[in-house]
């Protein structure tokens, strides 16, 4: 798009940054993972986590693209805000990928359990799942998992997509009622109607 575009012209005339700025490194792993270039992602995230290892911002975004470096090729990664649904085939199972996960997983829990923000502790939570949702053997896990982001309040929409996407056994009247009570608040979500209708 032309937003990544212009993102990226901006990264490279700043490139006089590289090697000594943690943020140059964690935007251009970032860029690097929309644009399905997760080998070069992981090794910018790399860089800047020898910078600044403490940072949120970079513990994130370390998260996120060793989440998206487990991914086959074939789901595409399209942004870091919340996790798409994605089918269990479309995860790389190799020890590696299964490494990536599980360092994600690692980050994400300690994000969530330092943020006292809700919306945002849910959204660490949410990719936490989604983690746990591409390892077969965590298939229960998993679905615990999202069934409890399912009782939180605002139901967060990306996960019914999941728990539509995967199968899971859930209540759906008494959650669909509590996503049309969402859709009458002040700020109604556009995820909020299409899970709504979903």
């Amino acid at each position: 798009t032309e937003r990544f575009l212009e993102a990226q012209d901006i990264l490279h005339s700043w490139a006089e940054l590289k090697g000594n700025n943690a943020e140059w490194h964690r935007l251009t792993a970032y860029l690097a993972c929309i644009d399905s270039n997760v080998s070069q992602a992981l090794i910018e995230i790399e860089s800047a986590e020898s910078l600044a290892a403490d940072w949120l911002s970079v513990i994130e975004t370390g998260a996120i693209v060793r989440y998206a470096a487990a991914l086959s090729s074939v789901a595409r990664f399209r942004s870091g805000s919340l996790p798409e649904p994605v089918p269990p085939e479309f995860a790389r199972q190799d020890d590696a990928s299964r490494t990536h996960l599980n360092e994600a997983m690692r980050r994400f829990t300690l994000l969530a359990q330092g943020e006292s923000q809700p919306l945002w502790k849910q959204r660490f939570e949410l990719w936490h799942f989604a983690c746990l949702a591409l390892l077969p053997e965590r298939a229960t896990e998993a679905q615990s998992a999202c069934t409890a982001l399912l009782n939180q309040t605002p139901v967060p929409a990306v996960a019914v997509f999941w728990a539509l996407t995967r199968d899971y056994a859930i209540p759906l009247k008494p959650l669909i009622r509590r996503l049309e009570k969402q859709l009458k608040a002040p700020v109604p979500s556009i995820d909020d109607l299409q899970a709504a209708v979903a």
